[in-house]
């Protein structure tokens, strides 16, 4: 929250005070990448894991151990960026061993992919660390990120619609053909692979549109229409469909021409589009999850959720029209803190509740 808040002073600046916070925004990128991310993907990942594989959870000592280095993270991240993209990097890593714990034990080759994610997470957490290679850095962790969304989101989105449509009565979608599930995979792992190296290329904008259509492709497999009067589930389609959009305007951007997209609204389809609605979505899902209430209606979150959606929309429309800046920057922070903090309205009893069921 405090990542994206930077923009509703930032968006209120002249040109020429603008200069002036380049270091704060600097701070902005870090924060959202290396901050939020790892703590919902850790998050994520300690709960749905050991599900999973069917392997124990990870010991008090290991959450603790990450808490630690997130926090130290943070801290680090007011004092120096680059010890803080250090100290990602080692979180991120921690995360990695201890789910490679749980693959290897239970011989899981299916989820093997994203501890190879979460290892190519980390390395870009290293390289933003480094000045030359800071921006290239960051590209190998949203790259990855991206990926994970692709690989974890694919998973849920299509389970979490299949059990809403039972609950309906309806019939549930048919299981993902596996022809489209190589392709998108491919044709994504590809595009990725060529933004990374070079993302203005006209050869990475004819990657990305295959990627886009594999995408588009995948997406369709799962009924998100049938999802449309439950906005619980109807906001994972929503997010899962920024990363179809980002590639899109990858495209635009490398078909078309740098100068009628710029490769910020790419960035921003993924992050607070993508990134930020799953983040939310899954954050409630799981929460709910654990304390039987998995469909349950709450105004909060269908507030939340709308303004994740704002979000997204209003951080992508100054790249595409660069009219109104200031004013769009402004609706997409705003946005973005007040999702968040309806997020922590919705769900204070469940994370306060401490596991004896008392609330401190």
């Amino acid at each position: 929250m405090a990542g994206a808040a930077i923009w509703l002073l930032a968006g209120r600046l002249s040109a020429r005070a603008a200069i002036g916070v380049a270091q704060v925004i600097d701070w902005h990128r870090q924060e959202l990448l290396f901050g939020a991310e790892p703590a919902v993907c850790a998050g994520f990942l300690l709960t749905a894991l050991p599900r999973w594989t069917g392997c124990p959870p990870a010991s008090q000592a290991a959450a603790r151990m990450l808490l630690a280095l997130w926090l130290a993270g943070r801290v680090a991240g007011v004092l120096s960026r680059p010890v803080a993209a250090i100290v990602a990097a080692v979180f991120i890593l921690a995360l990695a061993l201890i789910a490679a714990r749980n693959v290897i034990a239970a011989g899981d080759r299916r989820d093997a992919k994203i501890v190879g994610l979460l290892v190519i997470f980390a390395l870009g957490a290293a390289l933003a660390a480094r000045s030359p290679a800071a921006d290239l850095g960051f590209r190998v962790s949203l790259a990855a990120v991206v990926g994970l969304i692709i690989v974890i989101g694919g998973r849920i989105v299509p389970s979490l619609t299949a059990a809403h449509l039972r609950r309906s009565g309806a019939a549930p979608p048919r299981p993902p053909l596996p022809v489209i599930e190589i392709l998108a995979a491919t044709t994504a792992a590809l595009a990725l692979g060529a933004w990374l190296v070079s993302p203005d290329a006209g050869w990475t904008g004819g990657a990305c549109a295959l990627a886009f259509g594999g995408q588009v492709a995948r997406i369709a497999q799962w009924r998100g229409r049938a999802a449309i009067t439950r906005l619980s589930v109807l906001a994972f389609h929503i997010a899962y469909g920024w990363i179809a959009a980002g590639f899109a305007l990858a495209a635009a951007h490398g078909l078309v021409g740098t100068a009628h997209i710029a490769t910020t609204a790419v960035v921003h389809a993924w992050t607070v589009g993508a990134m930020g609605l799953m983040s939310l979505s899954v954050m409630a899902s799981m929460i709910r999850r654990h304390t039987g209430q998995a469909f349950v209606a709450s105004a909060p979150m269908t507030a939340a959720y709308i303004c994740g959606g704002i979000a997204g929309l209003a951080r992508v429309a100054p790249e595409l029209f660069p009219l109104a800046r200031p004013f769009w920057f402004s609706v997409a922070a705003g946005a973005w803190v007040l999702g968040f903090g309806l997020f922590l309205a919705a769900f204070r009893g469940s994370l306060l509740r401490r596991a004896d069921g008392a609330t401190p």
